[in-house]
Parts: structure tokens; C-alpha cells; sequence
């Protein structure tokens, strides 16, 4: 699942816009879906993604780049939930929370089809990722590839950071995406312990 753009309740109504995709959608892969397509930061707004989250069905694939394609586009004139104004490229804060254990098992597009610094790519539409890692790396049976969710970060600039979700506490995710929109961590009021992803989207969103 994806948490995307300047989000979170906690920049405060009219700060930003945030949206909520998974990958696969229910049915079929490679796909994606919308739990939230992009929209203003409200609390109607994320009451309402808060209540689809739980309303979600399981996937049995996990099709990363059909869910990175969905969030950023996969053309040069598509940017899915970002904006696409030259005043959004060069001003906004754009942030992609990409939340998987990295097994990517279902294909076309693969995530490195969003590298490099080209019209598609993750750099030429100024998305920066913070990914977060599920699974335990050292499991002999459905590994998750926490080294594809450190290139996938890596690949989208220096501001990139991968994190563990079995490791993420003290409000360190939030924090992360705070301080890097904001330079200020005395505002995460969230601690998000060891949880699930959809678990960690919906404090995110509290």
C-alpha cells in the first residue's frame, strides 16, 4: 500500500494533498487500486480513507511498479496523484510512502522502470520515497526483498530513506516524513509501535 503526497493530518487542513492506493486490487494482477484517490487534506477527507482501509481485501501478488505507476504515472505527461504544474514540480513537497515487503512478483511495469533521473522516472517527476519494509529478512520461506525497497528509495534522490517495519517506533516514521517536509519533529504525536501497514497508514492518518 501507498501513503502519498504532503499527507497526514497533522499539516493541518489546507497544507496538502494526500491519497491512499494498494497493489494488487482484489481481483486480478498486475494491478492496483484507489482507497483514496488524491485529494485536500480534510478531516472529512481522511475520516473517509480511514473507513476504506478497513474495508480492503487481501491481494495474493504484489505488484509494486503497477502500484508506482498508479501513484506517479508511467508517462512523461502522467503524474497519478501528484500535480503536474510546473509550480507543483519546482515548489511542492512530494512524497511517496511506499509500504511492502519488497517481493515483486508481478509484472509489467517493475519498479526499476521508474530509475534514473529520465521523464518517468522517480527524480525527472520529483517524487522523493520513503519506504517501509514488512517481513523478516532472515525467514526461509517468503522472504521479503528489503534490498528492493532500499534501490527503489535510493533511486529517488538523496532525501530517500527505507525503514523496518518491525524497527519503526517513537514516532519514527512520522517523524521521518515530518522532518523532511517540515524540519520540525516536535510535531509527531504518533507512535506507531510494530504494526501492519494498514495499521501504521491508519495512525498515519489519525
Amino acid at each position: 500500500m501507498f501513503v502519498v503526497g504532503v499527507l497526514l493530518a497533522a499539516f493541518g487542513a489546507g497544507a496538502g494533498r494526500f491519497g491512499v492506493a494498494r497493489f494488487p486490487d482484489p481481483v486480478t494482477c498486475p494491478t492496483s487500486a484507489d482507497i483514496q484517490t488524491a485529494t485536500n487534506i480534510t478531516a472529512g477527507a481522511i475520516s473517509t480513507a480511514k473507513t476504506a482501509l478497513g474495508t480492503q481485501a487481501l491481494g495474493n501478488m504484489t505488484p509494486i511498479g503497477h502500484g508506482i505507476g498508479r501513484m506517479i504515472g508511467t508517462t512523461a505527461s502522467s503524474f497519478g496523484y501528484f500535480e503536474s504544474g510546473a509550480a507543483s514540480l519546482q515548489f511542492n513537497r512530494r512524497w511517496l510512502v511506499l509500504m511492502s515487503d519488497g517481493a515483486q512478483n508481478c509484472s509489467p511495469p517493475i519498479p526499476s522502470d521508474f530509475f534514473g533521473t529520465g521523464s518517468t522516472s522517480f527524480q525527472g517527476k520529483k517524487v522523493v520515497v520513503i519506504t517501509v519494509g514488512f517481513g523478516d529478512p532472515g525467514a526461509s520461506t517468503y522472504a521479503p526483498d528489503h534490498t528492493l525497497l532500499t534501490n527503489i528509495e535510493t533511486a529517488s534522490g538523496a532525501s530517500g530513506q527505507f525503514l523496518d517495519a518491525g524497527k519503526v517506533t517513537n514516532n519514527r516514521l512520522l517523524n521521518t516524513i515530518i522532518t523532511a517536509a517540515v524540519r520540525d519533529k516536535s510535531t509527531a504525536t504518533v507512535d506507531f509501535g510494530k504494526g501492519t501497514s494498514t495499521g501504521m497508514i491508519t495512525s498515519m492518518l489519525a
